[in-house]
């Protein structure tokens, strides 16, 4: 963990104040388990910051409650901090709270094994499923049935879905088109971004982000953040 880098609201580290500097933060060391709604609120607020634009198209990838591999511990475990489907949507439910356009669409990542939770996620945050995107890997993984090859990506949306629909009719389901090398563990192809830029509107946030995209706002416990900068016409 970079110590400059301000966490997620479930993480104890650090978290930036209006004054542009670090410091620690024991308060956000509470687990999100044991915060009621005004403290995972509140905790956002540090974390994040207080100024806060609408958004049209939010991108989420939740470290959903993966374990398992017995000693060879090959589960999401390993690799960081998991949550549980309550602790996922009270994350996303506080933070969105007031900040999502009218017409919206939202797409997030999800396990095969966690499907049912989150489409309970998006229609507890307003959002109707329609469908979904894909990753096909190059290289077959693991599986007690099937050797999995593809993760997706559900895709819905907010109000009328086709208002913030850009005029591109020919997008595939597949991301970048073709399979996709997988990297360092649950990073997802930076092919994503494109395939959603090419079909939604800005202004654009990614949630429980790992890296910062240029002209997204990125919120996640692995992102150095970077303010939201004003749009013209945006006041403080």
């Amino acid at each position: 963990m970079n110590e400059h880098s301000p966490t997620c609201p479930w993480h104890q580290d650090w978290h930036r104040c209006d004054c542009g500097a670090f410091e620690t933060a024991e308060h956000l060391a509470k687990d999100i388990s044991q915060m009621s709604d005004k403290e995972v609120e509140d905790n956002v607020e540090k974390s994040f910051g207080t100024r806060m634009r609408k958004y049209r198209t939010i991108y989420a990838d939740p470290p959903w409650n993966q374990t398992g591999g017995g000693k060879i511990k090959r589960g999401a475990d390993r690799h960081y901090p998991l949550l549980k489907e309550n602790e996922i949507l009270t994350v996303m439910k506080n933070f969105l709270d007031g900040k999502v356009e009218d017409d919206a669409h939202l797409y997030m990542w999800v396990a095969n094994n966690h499907l049912p939770e989150a489409l309970r996620i998006i229609e507890n945050l307003g959002f109707r499923y329609i469908t979904n995107i894909v990753w096909a890997k190059s290289k077959i993984g693991l599986g007690q049935y099937f050797r999995g090859q593809h993760e997706i990506c559900l895709f819905a949306v907010k109000g009328n879905g086709f208002a913030s629909k850009k005029n591109n009719n020919s997008l595939s389901s597949l991301i970048g088109g073709k399979p996709i090398s997988a990297q360092r563990h649950s990073k997802k192809p930076k092919e994503t971004y494109d395939l959603i830029e090419a079909r939604s509107d800005g202004p654009y946030l990614e949630m429980f982000a790992r890296n910062y995209r240029p002209n997204w706002d990125s919120f996640g416990n692995e992102v150095v953040y970077s303010p939201p900068t004003l749009n013209e016409g945006e006041e403080e």
